[in-house]
């Protein structure tokens, strides 16, 4: 039987270091290229959670009839829940750029102006999440 010598460990290890780094920074690199969030889909989604309730609590066909309505209703009010959140979170945010903006000089005012802009092209260019309907 070979016993392998303190030169060949060594160089096993190295090499397994050095395949395992490159294959974490292809993975790493490929999951950071990807969009973070899909499109919420919410045909998918009723569809999947009808599913799931009926093979997890064996629903017949009956409770299956009623339990589609009753999906349907929840998404609708997340959604509005959802917009209703967005539109504060806007309203917020407008008070607190009137509120710096009353202390900027009005060079300032302007510069800052452009930098809000440009924040809210980024916003706008990027692919929305939300999928309401």
């Amino acid at each position: 039987m070979n016993v392998p010598t303190r030169k060949t460990v060594l160089l096993y290890l190295a090499a397994t270091f050095v395949v395992g780094s490159i294959a974490g920074f292809s993975m790493g690199y490929g999951f950071g290229r990807r969009s973070m969030f899909r499109p919420f889909d919410r045909e998918e989604v009723r569809v999947k959670t009808c599913q799931r309730f009926t093979s997890e609590l064996d629903l017949n066909a009956e409770q299956q009839q009623k339990l589609d309505p009753l999906v349907r209703q929840g998404l609708d009010e997340m959604d509005a829940a959802h917009r209703q959140h967005k539109e504060r979170l806007r309203g917020l945010m407008r008070q607190g750029r009137d509120r710096i903006s009353e202390i900027l000089t009005p060079e300032q005012r302007v510069k800052f102006e452009a930098m809000e802009a440009e924040r809210e092209q980024r916003m706008s260019s990027r692919p929305k999440g939300s999928g309401s309907k």
